[in-house]
């Protein structure tokens, strides 16, 4: 019963914005008040402490906020500089294959920002790059969230599998002993994730082709298995040995960086590139929900939502 308790408010934000559409605003909100009202009346915290954690949560909010203003302001930075056309042309340049741009950025380059900054940053910055080649947003989007699944554990110079460590601290004060649980937490860890990293590009690119493509069909992403299976691979490998070996400060850094190198050679010089290039339906043909939306709100107010929006999520970690 209490654990269900302690999860009810995060049952509440998944039921309002994905049952109801609700803004996370207003469901951010409503399940902050269900957690002070659980932990008031069901858990016996005071007042006091209340109020305190809620500090705490605002506080705490503003680490996840500098991470993700270093990822906008990079963004912002590449946009304006005209790096991302560059990038932009650069790629196309590569290849003009939308099942191997896909991989390239949102595989490997997202593991890699990924491994440098965590938190959200690989969607900030590589769905932006797809969106400049001719990607759908919403495809962008889902592509490149579904694509950062295996790194995330290392994420940010291994600070998910650090607060594992902290946490553990008090259960395991002797560093010795607590040093070879971690390494064995870190094997542990890079295997699950190596094993779904066999499969997670190829079943990507087969929901891309089926969902976007002209033909909506499975066959498109057959021609390409063999660029997929070398994507695994080359960051399996250098993200395998540096959990075992380095610790979990380097394996998605490294291993998405590996993997870049690899796939970006082997794309310009057609190593496993399928002859017959695939692109999505005419842009004509797109429904609304595709497309990026147009917001006309002030650069103020989204920026003064975006901290709100963290902050209450703050509010409830």
């Amino acid at each position: 019963m209490y654990s269900f308790l302690a999860f009810f408010p995060i049952i509440v934000i998944l039921v309002m914005m994905i049952g109801f559409k609700k803004s996370s605003k207003l469901s951010l909100s409503v399940a902050l008040a269900f957690a002070l009202l659980i932990s008031y009346f069901s858990f016996g915290a005071s007042v006091t402490e209340l109020s305190a954690r809620v500090l705490f949560g605002f506080l705490k909010a503003f680490d996840i906020l500098v991470i993700i203003f270093g990822a906008i302001l990079i963004l912002n930075t590449m946009k304006y500089s005209g790096a991302m056309n560059a990038i932009n042309n650069g790629f196309t340049k590569i290849t003009t294959d939308r099942r191997i741009q896909v991989i390239i950025i949102g595989w490997s380059f997202g593991a890699f920002i990924e491994g440098a900054a965590g938190f959200g940053a690989p969607a900030a910055l590589a769905a932006p790059l797809l969106v400049g080649l001719g990607f759908p947003a919403f495809g962008a989007a889902i592509t490149t969230l579904i694509l950062n699944s295996s790194p995330v554990s290392y994420g940010a110079v291994g600070t998910p599998t650090f607060g594992i460590q902290q946490a553990l601290n008090s259960f395991l004060p002797d560093p010795a002993t607590l040093d070879a649980y971690m390494k064995d937490v870190s094997i542990y860890t890079a295997t699950i994730h190596s094993v779904c990293a066999l499969f997670v590009p190829f079943l990507v690119v087969a929901m891309m082709v089926k969902i976007f493509g002209k033909n909506k069909s499975f066959k498109d992403v057959l021609p390409v298995l063999p660029f997929c299976l070398l994507a695994s691979i080359s960051f399996i490998v250098p993200f395998f040995l540096m959990a075992k070996f380095a610790g979990f400060e380097l394996p998605a850094l490294l291993g998405g960086l590996i993997s870049l190198g690899i796939l970006v050679l082997a794309a310009k010089i057609g190593f496993l590139v399928p002859k017959d290039k695939w692109d999505f339906e005419p842009i004509e043909a797109w429904p609304d929900f595709w497309k990026a939306p147009i917001n006309t709100s002030s650069e103020k107010k989204k920026l003064l939502l975006k901290i709100c929006h963290y902050l209450w999520l703050g509010c409830l970690m």
